[in-house]
This record gives structure tokens, C-alpha cells and sequence, in this order.
């Protein structure tokens, strides 16, 4: 009961992400090349155990939490676990830079991704 009392008084705790170092790989599909990327990345979470399957123009992914589409566009993360999902790229751009750079990602693909990035204040 003290425990409900605190969290209905008390302000809630604020935490940040401690930096880690992931691998991405981002899924942009055009013309030729659209089959060759896709079967790209599915062999690429396959060979480290992931598991993924193409559908028409995406990505299923198996997750922790169960399938996810990745889409055009769609960065797909290797977890510090080993784990997969996809991520959208507007929230990759906001939460990742590149590790040996210190740039923000490139966002290829997606003008009005970066140019809506220019004005954001939004935070995850």
C-alpha cells in the first residue's frame, strides 16, 4: 500500500538510455534492387539467429514481443542481446547517431523525415 501511495504523491523518476553500441541496417528497397536488398537483410538476421520472412513489400520479423513488419524505409536494429526489431526511421534518427562519427544517421529515402527532424522537439 505504501508503494501505491507513493506513486499517486510522488513525482515520477526520469531515466535516460546509457549508450550502447548497436548494429542497423536500413531497408530501402528501389526498382532491381528491391529483392536483393529485402533477402539482404533477412540473410543478415538469419546468420545470427534471428528469424525473419518476405512479405510483398516488407519484412516480417520475429521479436521479443512477437512479429513486426519492417517497411520501406525502416531501420532494423540488432539489440544488445542479439535481438531484432524494426524501428521507424524518424525515431531511429532521434535516438542513435553514427558510433565511430557521432553524426546523426542519414536518412535515405525519407526528405520529409530530415526536414521535419530540422524543427523537432519531440523525445522518446
Amino acid at each position: 500500500m505504501d508503494q501505491l501511495n507513493d506513486l499517486r504523491t510522488k513525482t515520477m523518476p526520469l531515466f535516460r538510455k546509457k549508450p550502447v553500441t548497436i548494429e542497423a541496417r536500413q531497408f530501402i528497397h528501389h526498382g532491381d534492387e528491391r529483392l536483393a536488398v529485402k533477402f539482404a537483410i533477412i540473410d543478415w538476421i538469419r546468420s545470427h539467429g534471428g528469424t525473419a520472412h518476405p512479405q510483398d513489400d516488407s519484412i516480417r520479423i520475429a521479436t521479443l514481443e512477437g512479429d513486426h513488419l519492417a517497411t520501406h524505409g525502416d531501420w532494423i536494429i540488432r539489440g544488445v542481446k542479439g535481438e531484432f526489431y524494426p524501428c521507424k526511421p524518424d525515431i531511429f534518427a532521434l535516438t542513435y547517431e553514427d558510433a565511430t562519427s557521432g553524426t546523426a544517421p542519414r536518412l535515405r529515402g525519407w526528405p520529409s523525415v530530415r526536414s521535419d527532424l530540422a524543427g523537432s522537439s519531440r523525445s522518446n
